[in-house]
């Protein structure tokens, strides 16, 4: 079935999903405009997205953070200049975990993006990892990040862009 031209990506995303009758097309890339479709970005991990204008993200976000489920984010996210604004954790863990706007990456893409006013505060014991953007392999470029981030407590890491 022929798809036609349409000049909204999103659209067009959509038409030829349904049909292609449920094949993911992660190729086009999604349109990202508030911190509700950053969240959605968990039903296709290795998708191409891009930011539409600034956001704020709430206190505590994380995608691709739940390691059991092995999603991992392996796609492209371009923020086309914009910012994502106030990242902020305050969290005390005993036990191993990741903090980061993405949880786990493994050779993900970052590029044209600003992480502005990240405040990070995490006190954990044995094993926490802490990056303001991502934890796992990513490669990023053009990628500004400006805040704080304090890591304490027993045998801790700290980063500030990836693993």
């Amino acid at each position: 079935q022929a798809v036609p031209y349409l000049p909204d990506l999103r659209c067009y995303r959509t038409i030829i999903s349904t049909a292609m009758k449920g094949t993911t097309v992660s190729n086009v890339p999604v349109a990202i405009s508030s911190a509700t479709d950053l969240l959605k970005m968990r039903d296709n991990p290795a998708g191409s997205y891009y930011l539409t204008k600034d956001i704020t993200v709430p206190q505590n976000t994380q995608i691709f953070n739940d390691f059991s489920s092995g999603a991992e984010f392996t796609g492209t996210f371009d923020g086309k200049g914009h910012k994502i604004m106030g990242y902020t954790v305050n969290a005390t863990e005993p036990k191993y975990k990741r903090f980061s706007l993405f949880g786990y990456t493994k050779n993900a893409t970052f590029k044209n993006l600003t992480l502005s006013g990240v405040n990070i505060k995490v006190k954990g014991d044995k094993g926490v990892l802490v990056s303001a953007l991502a934890n796992g392999s990513a490669k990023c470029n053009k990628v500004i990040i400006t805040g704080n981030i304090s890591v304490s407590g027993n045998e801790t890491t700290g980063s500030d862009a990836g693993d």
